[in-house]
């Protein structure tokens, strides 16, 4: 319940930190490593995050429901460090597992939104999903992302405003920041890219406003 509520609240530092400490009671608890293993992901820690979603995935005590979410956050793994074929090769063992997750769904999305690519299956992809969960903010901001990719800048802006209106993570501030900027509102980009830095990622914003 603890990591369950760190996970939550997208506090990925303490979450690792008890994570941790529970995987020296239970080294095979399917649960701990994969939460584990998101936390790793967070702060950068590719190899300890692809260590455990894959243990999760090996495991047999693992359910499909526990397989398929540890294959969307290895598909991240491998996105993050722009090895998109690789990611999507994971993105369609966790699809056969449950097609209609919208989880699942969302992952597979954002990571043809992120390459920029196949937007109408993208598309077609993160509506299912939303007809399933239409408050999910992750949701809600793969949608804004495509919109973005195809040059709805004002439709990404109403569905970041969704995603970020009772909180977001850095990656949807950067967003955030890229599509008022594509809509000529430079300040206000800079003031959510410099909210991006401040939850935790990683830019330069000179370099994006030379965009």
């Amino acid at each position: 319940k603890v990591m369950y509520s760190s996970f939550q609240n997208e506090k990925y530092p303490q979450l690792y930190t008890d994570a941790e400490d529970a995987l020296s009671y239970y080294p095979n608890n399917e649960e701990f490593l994969l939460y584990y293993g998101i936390a790793s992901l967070e702060k950068g820690s590719f190899e300890e995050a692809e260590y455990a979603f894959k243990k999760v995935i090996k495991l047999s005590t693992s359910s499909d429901q526990l397989k398929g979410r540890a294959y969307q956050e290895l598909s991240r793994v491998y996105n993050m460090q722009g090895n998109f074929s690789k990611s999507q090769e994971i993105l369609d063992k966790a699809l056969a597992i449950n097609p209609e997750d919208p989880y699942t769904l969302n992952a597979y999305a954002y990571a043809l939104a992120e390459q920029g690519k196949d937007l109408g299956e993208a598309s077609s992809m993160i509506k299912r999903a939303l007809s399933i969960f239409p408050e999910a903010a992750t949701i809600q901001h793969t949608q804004a992302w495509i919109y973005y990719q195809q040059s709805s800048y004002k439709k990404a802006l109403d569905w970041i405003e969704k995603a970020t209106r009772t909180g977001g993570n850095g990656i949807m501030y950067e967003h955030y920041g890229d599509i008022l900027h594509a809509l000529g509102r430079t300040d206000e980009a800079v003031e959510k890219w410099n909210l991006s830095i401040q939850k935790g990622r990683k830019f330069d914003i000179d370099r994006k406003m030379i965009k």
